[in-house]
């Protein structure tokens, strides 16, 4: 749900900002606010992929390591 609620801020100030630069001077500006939200909310999509995959790893190491477990246990009897 943050996702989606950052996704529709970085819409609405990047177009604010390219609709803003149409009327300015030096239209540069707006263009550069606007790629730097959304490379600014890229990079944050990033990091998430980035933490799920870190997590899902530990997941899979805590279950392989009760398996490993279970599996020395079951040996010995």
């Amino acid at each position: 749900m943050k996702t989606i609620m950052l996704f529709f801020i970085t819409t609405v100030i990047s177009t604010g900002a390219l609709l803003a630069s149409l009327t300015m001077k030096n239209a540069f500006i707006g263009t550069a606010v606007s790629f730097t939200v959304v490379t600014l909310f890229l990079v944050y999509l990033g990091g998430k992929f980035r933490r799920q995959a870190r997590q899902k790893q530990r997941e899979r190491l805590f279950y392989q390591y009760f398996v490993d477990q279970r599996n020395r246990r079951s040996t010995f009897y």
